[in-house]
């Protein structure tokens, strides 16, 4: 029983919880993506959501998924800042966004954004992939900073001529399961009980005493009866023999020692 309930307060230590992908209900443009007519626009935009949360993030360099007019995952914009509003079916606290975007290295004009705005927070300065490649690529932004909320305006602040922006998601921030008040006390009291069983398993004490006989000396034991099911201060006495000893040697009567 005692390692049943030990086991079930263990399990109440509290651990870390794991994030959680959170999809828009729907996004709008504040600044929307260019309207050219060219290969850059939301092409699956429907006024709720579109390329910007389907799961489909670009990996490529956008010369061979985007160019030529064919309908690719980037979605682009031209000489302006994207502005794009977010919203969710209830508040969130959320802990990280990541925005899929082209590190275009300049190239063409397009490249990566300089920063990116949420709410009024504003992250570091944006660093791409470490290498030549043009590619896309996937910026993490922490978001712990906020209150709970269930919209997010987001700005992307440009760094060249046209920003590309691929897909947008969303995760919870990580916390630990808290830990139930009672759980100290209820520990302590498990600790208590543990160590009173222990110590009702060990040898009761015993009070030996010697009788005055000098022939062939009798021994009578005493012992403090400790069992729960036993009433209080109860002794249980036995005599037991011992081998005669010299005289002098033994108390003659009365007298006695205790031993544990």
């Amino acid at each position: 029983m005692l390692r049943t309930i030990a086991l079930s307060a263990l399990a109440l230590i509290p651990v870390a919880a794991s994030a959680t992908v959170i999809t828009p209900t729907g996004y709008t443009y504040t600044v929307g993506p260019n309207s050219s007519g060219s290969a850059y626009e939301d092409d699956t935009y429907n006024g709720t959501t579109g390329q910007l949360t389907d799961g489909v993030s670009a990996t490529l360099d956008w010369h061979f998924t985007d160019g030529g007019g064919a309908a690719g995952p980037n979605v682009g914009w031209l000489n302006v800042n994207p502005v794009i509003v977010f919203t969710f079916d209830q508040a969130y606290d959320f802990g990280t966004m990541i925005v899929n975007m082209q590190d275009g290295k300049g190239a063409h004009g397009v490249g990566l954004a300089n920063s990116i705005t949420v709410n009024g927070l504003t992250s570091p300065t944006l660093t791409g992939n470490g290498t030549t490649d043009i590619t896309g690529w996937d910026v993490s932004m922490d978001l712990s900073a906020l209150a709970p909320t269930d919209t997010l305006s987001v700005t992307v602040n440009r760094g060249f001529q046209w920003t590309f922006l691929s897909e947008f998601t969303f995760n919870t921030a990580t916390s630990e399961v808290p830990l139930p008040a009672g759980l100290p006390l209820l520990l302590l009291g498990l600790g208590s009980i543990a160590a009173l069983r222990r110590r009702k398993a060990g040898h009761a004490p015993r009070l030996l005493l010697w009788s005055g006989n000098t022939a062939g000396q009798r021994l009578a034991e005493a012992r403090w009866d400790r069992a729960p099911s036993r009433a209080a201060g109860a002794f249980r006495a036995r005599s037991a023999s011992v081998a005669p000893r010299k005289r002098g040697e033994i108390p003659q009567s009365g007298a006695g020692r205790a031993l544990t």
